[in-house]
């Protein structure tokens, strides 16, 4: 079923607000939030009793700033976090207006000892989940690496390695810094993995690292044209990638990933990275894109996608590529992320998801072509799915690729596979702003699909027929057809309402992404440099 979304389900309602100031007042007032559709989980850091002792969380460096963000799903979003314990000089950012949202920052005044954490999240509804783990400073626990260091080289933070290889060392099995987090400092560096392995960088965590990070406030590029990471069938939990601009994939394979997740790969992290310059491969018909959870026997719990950013992202017509591809799982947190130019059949796609999925304030309105939001409901969940929400994203297509492929003009699409058709239940879509592209709605589940105060501008396609309204549940959705209004009167090419305009006055806060008060500068969806990897929050 097409809504306009583009069917006659929607009629345009015109409503007028006031609009409301620019504040951090918490909670918001009614009608400014949706109430919280599924409870509030916390997706990381996970606490110390279930991490791996080598994870990122639980270790901090004397000479590198700690950051951490903390990730929970469901809830009635946005958020108020507050730090209830932690070492002196630890922050966090509490509101949705603020520098360093949900992010805790904390520099160590000594190279030794172990610090607790406790952060209180707190939701529109008053609900509250806490986040409690341990951090300990070693600094025996880091390897460092520095592009154009020609000292003597041992790892640390003053003798660094000098290239990726030196930390790899040609060698999937090589055990030399086994259980250390991979620092690099600002500066470019070439992937090169196992010659037996196709030179692709393929690993046991055990045996290497569990998470690569970029120095806070540098520039990292890691140039990965000859390798992909890949887990193959070997345990991933708890590996974390941070920091990092990962460019120019490897293209001479028939379906380029950057990451290539195997079963195990519970409680992963992928937060404030740039993924670019990845196209098709030789074949780009198997799940091309920069990150991939591929088909697993086992059942994850706990991704966190956050604050990443997916430029020149090209996937052939009609194939399957994405920005991030994810096969069974529960609890997972996909968030603040931003695409743009770049075209893709499926974007941040769910393929065959569980249960209790949050796909929330991601934007993609930058020269992008295709779907960029997809809840599959493959039949490789192996279970009914259940409890997925796409939430306050802001999205924008290119209208005239949308006429030429009429089959990729739905920007977002819930339930395309019909393997669970009559079975999945609880299926939630609001507060999203979709501009030019469709919203499609299709193999009904046990309920019907609630869609709650979006704002939809587009063209109502006139072919749509044997539309069934018992497929969804709507109410207060602003659908605008473009026959009728300009696009470029309602809003600009981010896709937010134009200012002084009687559209802004009212839908500002109440419909579709926007906050109340939140227009060009935003610290909830970041703003990147380009080519660079470091978020920059605008007050």
């Amino acid at each position: 079923m097409k809504l306009l979304f583009n069917s006659t389900v929607l009629a345009i309602v015109a409503m007028f607000f006031s609009s409301f100031g620019y504040s951090a007042d918490f909670p918001l007032d009614e009608g400014e939030f949706i109430s919280a559709k599924m409870p509030m989980h916390l997706v990381y850091p996970r606490p110390n009793i279930e991490s791996n002792a080598d994870s990122r969380h639980r270790w901090a460096h004397s000479e590198m700033e700690y950051q951490i963000p903390i990730g929970v799903q469901g809830g009635a979003w946005p958020f108020k976090y507050e730090l209830v314990e932690a070492p002196a000089g630890a922050e966090i950012g509490e509101y949705f207006d603020g520098a360093g949202y949900g992010v805790i920052s904390w520099t160590p005044s000594s190279n030794s000892g172990t610090y607790s954490f406790e952060v209180l999240v707190t939701d529109q509804d008053g609900s509250t989940v806490t986040a409690e783990w341990t951090v300990d400073v070693d600094n025996e626990k880091f390897v460092f690496i520095e592009d154009e260091y020609n000292g003597v080289q041992s790892g640390t933070f003053n003798e660094p390695l000098e290239d990726f290889s030196d930390w790899y060392l040609g060698d999937a099995a090589d055990t030399t810094y086994a259980g250390k987090i991979v620092v690099f400092r600002g500066g470019n560096y070439s992937m090169v993995g196992d010659a037996d392995n196709n030179y692709n960088v393929n690993f046991t965590p055990a045996d290497k690292t569990l998470a690569f990070v970029g120095y806070p406030g540098e520039k990292v590029v890691v140039d990965s044209s000859k390798a992909q990471v890949i887990f193959s069938n070997d345990e991933a939990n708890d590996f974390y990638v941070s920091g990092i601009n990962w460019d120019n994939a490897r293209v001479d394979v028939g379906n380029p990933k950057f990451f290539w997740f195997g079963p195990d790969a519970s409680r992963t992290t992928f937060w404030k990275n740039t993924f670019s310059n990845i196209t098709a491969g030789t074949s780009g018909t198997d799940n091309a894109g920069p990150i991939f959870y591929g088909h697993s026997n086992a059942l994850r719990e706990n991704i966190f996608i956050k604050s990443n950013t997916f430029n020149y992202v090209t996937n052939s017509d009609g194939g399957n590529g994405h920005y991030v591809d994810l096969y069974r799982a529960n609890y997972v947190l996909v968030e603040s992320n931003e695409a743009k130019n770049s075209k893709t059949n499926y974007g941040f796609w769910m393929k065959a998801t569980n249960a209790y999925v949050t796909v929330r304030d991601n934007v993609a309105v930058e020269d992008v072509y295709g779907r960029q939001i997809a809840i599959h409901y493959g039949d490789a969940s192996e279970t009914i799915p259940h409890d997925h929400e796409v939430c306050w994203n802001r999205i924008r297509t290119n209208e005239e690729y949308a006429a030429y492929r009429p089959s990729l003009a739905f920007a977002v699409i819930f339930g395309e596979n019909f393997d669970w058709r009559e079975e999945h239940y609880n299926s939630f879509l609001y507060r999203n702003t979709v501009i030019t592209g469709f919203i499609e709605l299709r193999n009904q589940g046990a309920s019907a699909y609630q869609a709650e105060d979006n704002l939809a501008v587009a063209n109502i396609v006139s072919d749509v027929t044997n539309n069934d309204t018992s497929l969804i549940y709507a109410t207060g959705n602003i659908a605008l057809d473009t026959s009728e209004y300009s696009v470029d009167e309602i809003v600009d090419d981010q896709g937010y309402l134009i200012s002084g305009s009687t559209y802004r006055s009212s839908y500002l806060g109440v419909k579709g992404a926007e906050l109340a008060g939140r227009y060009s500068e935003s610290a909830i969806a970041p703003v990147y440099e380009e080519g660079s990897a470091t978020k920059v929050f605008t007050d």
